[in-house]
């Protein structure tokens, strides 16, 4: 089956990483502002409650323009965790007006076993709200690509983080395509609940491919079950059902309520049988 529970454990920490750097950038605007105007190579650690270093971050200028506007130049944050995360971006801005941090450019995302990375970013310290705007991209250490052509935003009061337009999750054993999809984090750092997929969902794996308006996985029994007028592809024999629930760890589906099985047959190969 598809491997998603990898595909949750990395989101779960991306969520942390993210929620993280607003509070850091937030944290070297107000300083460097209090105290000289402008920072040049500038580099501030942020402790955690019991005084040890959380993160770092750094950056060649913190420049204010009359606006209100704040520039940060290649900024580099690193948060000192069990899993190193690292987050670059050539050029940021943050708005004080708007409380907002956001840039145009490339993001990238690094930690032991995930890359990330996406065109254009903006978060808000406050509400905590992360989105990367276009051309997400993640390539787990296993070799997992998941990409969205459009924007992931992360929402930190609901713990969910939504990937929009034409989400495509590659593995060693199969493809899922869905028109958006929705990720549920039990908390920041333990993981996630459940993925929904929705809209066109179509799941190719072991010689076989499945389509459905939603797809939703659990991730505590490793059960995927399928909604939307589910059906179930291998060969030429087609399953169908009102909800079909795949469970991964026992090798088995339950085709419910109004199970059918249709069979085709090749006229040709009948033919020659009479």
């Amino acid at each position: 089956m598809l491997e998603i529970k990898k595909i949750n454990i990395f989101l779960s920490r991306l969520f942390g990483a993210f929620i993280l750097v607003s509070m850091l950038l937030y944290s070297v605007v107000v300083l460097a502002e209090e105290q000289i105007g402008e920072a040049k190579g500038f580099s501030f650690n942020i402790p955690d409650a019991q005084g040890n270093k959380k993160a770092t971050i750094a950056g060649d200028s913190a420049q204010f323009l009359p606006n209100g506007i704040v520039e940060l130049n290649n900024v580099l944050a690193v948060f000192h965790r069990q899993d190193k995360v690292e987050i670059k971006t050539q050029k940021a801005f943050f708005d004080k007006e708007k409380n907002q941090v956001y840039t145009d450019n490339f993001v990238e995302v690094e930690a032991a076993n995930l890359k990330v990375s996406g065109t254009g970013a903006k978060w808000n310290p406050q509400s905590e709200e992360i989105e990367i705007q276009k051309n997400v991209k993640i390539l787990l250490k296993n070799g997992t690509v998941v990409t969205s052509d459009s924007q992931m935003t992360v929402d930190y009061d609901k713990k969910v983080a939504y990937l929009t337009k034409n989400v495509v999750i590659e593995t060693k054993g199969g493809k899922l395509l869905s028109d958006k999809a929705e990720v549920y984090f039990s908390d920041i750092e333990g993981g996630v609940k459940r993925v929904k997929a929705i809209g066109s969902v179509k799941i190719l794996y072991e010689g076989k491919n499945s389509t459905s308006e939603i797809a939703e996985y659990f991730t505590k029994n490793e059960k995927l079950v399928l909604t939307g007028n589910p059906q179930i592809r291998k060969g030429k024999n087609l399953y169908t059902a009102e909800k079909i629930v795949i469970f991964s760890k026992e090798n088995r589906v339950e085709f419910k309520p109004k199970a059918k099985l249709i069979i085709s047959y090749d006229k040709q190969n009948k033919n020659q049988q009479k």
